[in-house]
């Protein structure tokens, strides 16, 4: 069977923010549950670039390699033999309106379109969107910068380091990235 959508997703940032579950009682779709982590409720707000898309296997000119940042919540049905897991959405962002229009009228995805600028220097990312191209518009801008993060390791074996990534969201152009 030919896949519909293809594509490669780079530079991601996920922002994870604890919610109060009621926030999100009536999204959450029938037959599911929220799905907590530690008894906690979480909202991901997730940047990355889409890169070599296609749509049936054809590159479409102009929506090759574009920006998305969405912001989605967890779910879980339970089977009688396991857990699935899912991601519902609440906003789904891209900068291009032939997207956002087949995707919502198609497929029932909460997409629009917003004005939307990528930043990667020396190990940040960053996204910035807005919905009015303006120097003065509100816009949000999302930042990661990579951390050294050691992890233990089995057997008294030596102790590699991984780069582990935290972001921040703020308001307007500033960015903010931290590590602990």
């Amino acid at each position: 069977m030919r896949k519909f959508l293809t594509a490669e997703w780079r530079d991601l940032i996920l922002a994870n923010y604890e919610v109060d579950p009621a926030l999100l009682a009536s999204r959450v779709p029938t037959g599911t549950d929220l799905d907590l982590h530690e008894g906690r409720c979480f909202v991901s707000l997730v940047g990355f670039m889409f890169l070599n898309t296609r749509v049936l296997g054809i590159p479409i000119p102009g929506h090759i390699n574009f920006e998305e940042v969405n912001l989605r919540f967890y779910v879980k049905r339970e089977m009688s033999s396991e857990v699935r897991r899912g991601v519902c959405f609440i906003k789904e962002l891209v900068p291009k309106p032939a997207i956002a229009f087949i995707a919502r009228e198609l497929f029932g995805e909460p997409y629009e379109t917003a004005v939307m600028h990528n930043f990667i220097d020396a190990g940040k990312v960053s996204y910035r969107f807005g919905k009015v191209p303006s120097a003065d518009a509100r816009t949000i801008t999302l930042s990661l910068a990579s951390c050294p993060l050691t992890v233990p390791v089995r057997d008294g074996q030596r102790t590699p380091k991984i780069s582990r990534a935290r972001s921040i969201s703020t308001i307007r152009t500033s960015t903010t990235s931290a590590c602990s």
